[in-house]
C-alpha cells in the first residue's frame, strides 16, 4: 500500500537584489562574474553607477531580485 503524506509548513522568504558586474571575453564571447552586491531593497541607479565605478573590470551588470527562505545562504 503507499500513502501520501503531505507536510504543511509554514517558512519565512527573505527578499533581496543582487548586482553582479560581468566581463565578456571577447574572444570566446563567454561572460564571467567579477563582482556581486548584496543589498535587501531595490538598488536605484546612483548605486549601480556607484557599483560599476567601483568594479572597473566588469563591462556591465545585472541587477536580480531573488527570494531565499529566511535564515538560509
Amino acid at each position: 500500500m503507499k500513502v501520501d503524506i503531505v507536510k504543511r509548513e509554514i517558512v519565512e522568504l527573505e527578499e533581496y537584489w543582487v548586482i553582479r558586474g560581468i566581463k565578456v571575453n571577447t574572444h570566446t564571447k563567454k561572460k564571467e562574474v567579477v563582482a556581486e552586491f548584496t543589498l535587501p531593497v531595490e538598488p536605484n541607479e546612483f548605486a549601480i553607477a556607484q557599483f560599476l565605478i567601483n568594479n572597473p573590470k566588469a563591462d556591465f551588470c545585472s541587477v536580480e531580485h531573488n527570494y531565499r527562505l529566511e535564515g538560509k545562504v
